[in-house]
């Protein structure tokens, strides 16, 4: 009986953090590409491109990342209430390279990485966070993305072997 309580608990506590996808969401994707640049005892960020794909094939229940997984998380806050809508634990190629004797020599390198996230309806705020040497999450990189940009690519998808199911 004990078990079952504590599940219902914890059931109740992801899906409580979980915003509406509809609310904030339209059913399309968004990756952003930005550049990791930096070595051992520095980093930094930059956004390269933004682009709006077709349907969002990820969970429309599940947006917000509990799991506690990865040094790095992204993280997606509605940019006129500062509500966090959406997030992602991720590990990095730059994470290992910092680690290496080039990264700890301050030899800096730069890695293109991306976050794919629900296509948002109104304007978004893009966060980076790390986990530092207590295991505590710390905001590293923070962006407004306004997704009627007229910057934003509207590639399609043109190959013919793929096809897409509802």
């Amino acid at each position: 009986m004990r078990t079952v309580i504590i599940l219902l608990s914890a059931m109740m506590c992801f899906s409580q953090s979980n915003p509406d996808f509809n609310s904030y969401f339209v059913d399309e994707t968004m990756r952003i590409d930005y550049f990791h640049i930096g070595d051992a005892n520095s980093e930094m960020f930059t956004i390269d491109k933004v682009y709006r794909y077709g349907i969002w094939a990820g969970s429309l229940t599940n947006l917000i990342d509990n799991l506690n997984n990865g040094k790095y998380y992204h993280k997606i806050y509605d940019a006129a209430s500062g509500k966090l809508i959406y997030s992602k634990g991720y590990d990095t190629f730059f994470g290992e390279y910092a680690s290496s004797s080039d990264g700890i020599a301050g030899i800096k390198k730069s890695y293109h990485e991306s976050a794919i996230i629900p296509f948002p309806g109104n304007k978004i705020i893009f966060a980076i966070e790390k986990r530092d040497e207590s295991n505590q999450m710390n905001e590293i990189f923070r962006t407004e993305i306004d997704p009627s940009d007229i910057y934003i690519i509207k590639d399609k998808v043109v190959d013919s072997g793929v096809e897409i199911f509802k």
